[in-house]
């Protein structure tokens, strides 16, 4: 049963991939990754720029306290700014900045292996991205929830 999940898992992970081949003007819109902020993971939950993966906005002051925070492993504090900056986003109607701060918590709620939560603000993140029409937003959020899938399923065969 497990093998069965991860071969589907598997599967749909190199049917993600091959849309790119198949479609290269999308694969043009995405933006170079950045570096690695600390050695225990190698994928930054937000870019110096001042946006979240996805093209989602998040003030630049708001960023470097995340990266700093997140460099720190001081998960709970930057899990209660995002939550202060949602509650601000979802008050101003900015729904650009509501799918970064749940694309964000989604990735501090990851990190913190609290995969329930996480889950909730990726797919919350996701359908703002798509009610925007951010496909590349959408599309990363699609591939963080895979990736989140299949450490689970990983874990559980151990």
């Amino acid at each position: 049963m497990k093998f069965d999940s991860l071969f589907l898992l598997i599967i749909s992970l190199a049917t993600v991939s091959s849309l790119v081949d198949i479609y290269p003007a999308s694969a043009q819109m995405t933006t170079p990754r950045p570096s690695c902020i600390n050695s225990r993971s190698c994928r930054p939950v937000i870019r110096r720029t001042g946006v979240v993966r996805g093209s989602g906005t998040i003030p630049s002051p708001l960023v470097q306290q995340l990266n700093d925070l997140i460099a720190q492993e001081n998960f709970p504090e930057a899990e209660k700014l995002l939550v202060q900056f949602l509650g601000q986003a979802e008050r101003t109607q900015d729904l650009s900045g509501q799918a970064a701060a749940h694309e964000a918590l989604g990735d501090v709620y990851t990190r913190m292996n609290r995969s329930d939560l996480a889950s909730s603000h990726l797919k919350n993140a996701g359908a703002l991205y798509q009610r925007l029409g951010n496909v590349q937003g959408s599309s990363e959020v699609q591939r963080q929830i895979q990736q989140m899938q299949l450490r689970q399923i990983q874990l559980q065969q151990r």
